[in-house]
């Protein structure tokens, strides 16, 4: 499958986090001082919109579900860890993969809320939520569809 990029997020000064479709890179700096470093190529993000960043974290739906990194612990990220959205995942199972990249992600009151489309929808019709302060709890919390 081809790399290509899906967003962008600054943090902490001149550093710019690059999500690909499959693999994360830091950017440092700027101008023709800028470097580029691999972060993962195990792990990539598939929607724009679900980068989040929640304190030291940036939170982002992947082809395995919702990962956290942390900043201290940026440059371990690895696909084999495992996704926060675990407890959750027959419900990522039933992300509708031909339009996960209109998946939209907002943060508020402690929680990552992620609008998701399941089964055959294609628009979003699932709100999946994350209590950012407690890393074990994620949950859906399913819409009507009107």
């Amino acid at each position: 499958a081809s790399d290509y990029n899906v967003g962008l997020h600054s943090f902490s000064d001149d550093n710019l986090l690059v999500f690909n479709r499959n693999s994360v890179h830091l950017v440092s700096g700027a101008g023709q001082d800028a470097k580029v470093q691999l972060i993962t190529n195990e792990v990539g993000c598939v929607a724009r919109k679900s980068i989040i960043q929640v304190g030291n974290n940036v939170l982002f739906l992947s082809d395995n579900g919702v990962y956290g990194a942390n900043f201290q612990d940026l440059y371990n990220l690895r696909g084999n860890e495992v996704p926060l959205s675990s407890p959750i995942n027959p419900v990522i199972q039933r992300i509708n993969r031909s339009v996960w990249d209109k998946s939209v992600a907002v943060y508020f009151d402690n929680r990552y809320y992620l609008a998701v489309a399941l089964d055959n929808s294609s628009v979003n019709n699932a709100i999946l939520m994350h209590l950012t302060y407690c890393p074990l709890r994620f949950q859906p919390i399913t819409l009507r569809v009107v």
